[in-house]
């Protein structure tokens, strides 16, 4: 008992430098949370829009005309692609295809390359 070793303990996550896997990871969950946090939002617009036509006509205004409700809709819809992006790159993983860790690393690279250039597509769409 008295030759237990101190270690030092580093609880900054600002100073430890993550894996690409890890942050991806973290990334991941994160736009899930996200995701569930503005779906009640986006179903209220979605019944909005299908009560009527009239309905229809006034969200298509809101967003026409409020900066917010657009972005808002960019986030949403900015999270749930790249959550797809990382939930199909895991599923592949789950499968035993990317097991190697090569492999793992130039798929993450490659989900942050297809994420920012489909995410960078939807700002150009939905923002502009």
């Amino acid at each position: 008992m008295g030759d237990v070793k101190k270690r030092p303990v580093n609880l900054n996550l600002f100073t430890i430098r993550f894996p690409v896997n890890a942050l991806l990871s973290i990334c991941h969950r994160l736009s899930g949370i996200l995701l569930f946090l503005l779906l009640p939002f986006i179903l209220y617009l979605f019944s909005l829009s299908v009560k009527s036509e009239n309905s229809f006509i006034s969200i298509s205004n809101a967003l026409a005309e409020f900066f917010l409700l657009r972005f808002t809709i960019f986030i949403y819809v900015s999270a749930f692609s790249y959550h797809l992006f990382a939930g199909v790159r895991h599923l592949f993983m789950d499968l035993h295809l990317l097991d190697s860790k090569a492999k793992s690393i130039n798929t993450a690279y490659l989900l942050i390359l297809a994420s920012a250039s489909f995410i960078g597509y939807l700002a150009y769409i939905i923002l502009l």
